[in-house]
């Protein structure tokens, strides 16, 4: 799919329900392009899988066009017994062209409890908090009286 572009705001929400089997694909690449907004798009995935329930999330590849801003988030929750599969292919940038701005991050929970927690911030443009090095240091205390 050509989406999202700037400023679109994109959500699924998959749920393989208790005993179940699903797979998930898309017929096509998921480009993220500059649109005529500078906002960054974004693009929230959650996937639900129930007790003795698979879930197999096999999207093709997303690509970062030169230009886009896209925050991307993907939420898993897992019941005790659940089973998943995640495949998220990340391209930077399109044939012969710098990539555009991925931030990403993936939270994954098992009965409610974290198991992993991703935060990726990909291809061009500033990133909050860089700049040049600071550094703090603190004398050891004087423990010589």
């Amino acid at each position: 799919m050509s989406a999202p572009l700037g400023g679109d705001r994109l959500a699924l929400d998959i749920t393989a329900e208790a005993r179940t089997r699903l797979e998930v694909t898309t017929a096509a690449a998921t480009i993220a392009l500059r649109g005529s907004t500078t906002d960054p798009a974004t693009y929230d995935v959650r996937l639900t899988v129930g007790d003795d329930a698979s879930l197999h999330w096999l999207p093709q590849p997303l690509i970062s066009a030169h230009g886009s801003t896209l925050h991307q988030t993907y939420r898993v929750e897992l019941a005790g017994s659940a089973r998943l599969l995640l495949r998220e292919e990340q391209l930077l940038g399109r044939s012969a062209e710098p990539p555009g701005r991925l931030t990403t991050r993936l939270t994954v929970r098992r009965d409610g409890r974290p198991i992993l927690d991703q935060h990726t911030d990909l291809g061009a443009g500033p990133r909050p908090g860089t700049g040049p090095p600071c550094w703090a240091a603190t004398a050891p205390p004087d423990n010589s009286s």
